[in-house]
């Protein structure tokens, strides 16, 4: 097994395009559900919700639109995988929309056919899946919540975000025919322990394709090229 490596050119990684699939979410039931959970994990109490403001390693700071733009696109990716795996007719837990107070981890993202899989949302135009190395033991065990994932699924979202102003009176009615996505395929917890073998890091403060995208902290990176086809999960 071969994982590609970014070639860096002074302080800026590139990384190959991959093409963006989009599929339209026509659920506005679960998008209903991920507006309620990051409404309350960005703007409700601290003690009851609470998300970090920066990345593990990370400099910059996010603000409370972009908590909730994050949180928001993270959950409904829960949901689309899920529907997904429903679809396809594998036994998968539903997104968890309990919420957490400081310093208190969730378990996970889902299991599916009683295996742990985490779920990574990302940009529509992405073609890595970055992982802020700080997080992530040699072994590949999630060091935050003590997990082992077996499988790691990436979603892509393309969302409408500016399009409005106002987060907190948001509904799934002003989401509709607008929110688009694709699952480009999944890595097993083998794979990620070879990138960290491997030393695939891509590094605070360099650039990705151009100066307008600066890597925040430093991250474990696996390109979208490498990963294996959703046809072949849980294959024997």
């Amino acid at each position: 097994m071969t994982l590609s490596k970014l070639i860096l050119i002074d302080n800026t990684y590139s990384s190959p395009r991959r093409l963006f699939q989009g599929i339209r979410v026509n659920n506005l039931g679960n998008i209903q559900k991920s507006l309620e959970f990051a409404k309350n994990m960005t703007f409700g109490d601290e003690n009851s919700a609470f998300h970090r403001k920066s990345r593990s390693g990370g400099i910059a700071v996010r603000n409370q639109n972009q908590l909730f733009e994050n949180t928001f696109q993270g959950k409904l990716s829960e949901f689309i995988l899920h529907e997904y795996f429903k679809f396809h007719k594998f036994n998968s837990t539903e997104p968890d929309l309990e919420t957490f107070g400081k310093g208190v981890w969730d378990s996970g993202d889902l299991k599916v056919q009683n295996k742990n899989v985490n779920v990574k949302s990302i940009k529509h135009f992405s073609s890595l899946l970055l992982l802020e190395s700080k997080d992530w033991s040699q072994e590949g065990l999630y060091i935050p919540n003590n997990q082992q994932y077996e499988f790691f699924f990436v979603v892509r979202v393309n969302l409408p975000f500016r399009e409005f102003n106002n987060y907190q009176n948001l509904e799934a009615k002003d989401f509709k025919n607008k929110i688009f996505f694709d699952i480009p395929g999944y890595i097993t917890n083998e794979m990620l322990r070879l990138a960290i073998k491997n030393n695939h890091i891509i590094k605070q403060g360099y650039y990705l394709n151009s100066t307008k995208t600066k890597i925040d902290a430093d991250n474990f990176y696996i390109h979208l090229n490498d990963f294996l086809p959703l046809k072949n999960f849980l294959i024997d």
